[in-house]
């Protein structure tokens, strides 16, 4: 029977890759919650509003113009907010299969 990949790998990228592994079951668990998904919903509608407020108001003053621009990072800030784990998952996928690829590369060349 053959090794899991994981398995091949020195002790140290081992436990590296079970941390990287351990953290995707949370963050997915964490997608997969209802409490999330409502937090989701009033963090989209929060950003829509902001973005609302910038495209419809007209700049009369330069107030007008911070103010506009303090919402752009109120609306990027929530937006960023509401993408975080599924660009982590992302992340963390890229660096399990990058643990892999090099062992595999590590093998090939032996």
């Amino acid at each position: 029977m053959d090794q899991e990949p994981e398995d091949q790998l020195p002790a140290e990228d081992q436990r590296e890759v079970r941390e990287l592994q351990e953290e995707q079951s949370r963050l997915r668990s964490l997608l997969g919650h209802s409490g999330f998904t409502y937090l989701k919903e009033v963090l989209e509608s929060q950003a829509a509003s902001r973005t609302d407020h910038i495209i419809l108001n007209p700049l009369e003053s330069m107030d007008d113009v911070l103010e506009q621009e303090y919402k752009k990072g109120e609306a990027a800030g929530i937006l960023l907010a509401c993408r975080f784990a599924e660009v982590r998952l992302e992340d963390l996928a890229e660096q399990i299969e990058d643990k892999l690829k090099a062992k595999r590369k590590e093998g090939n060349e032996s």
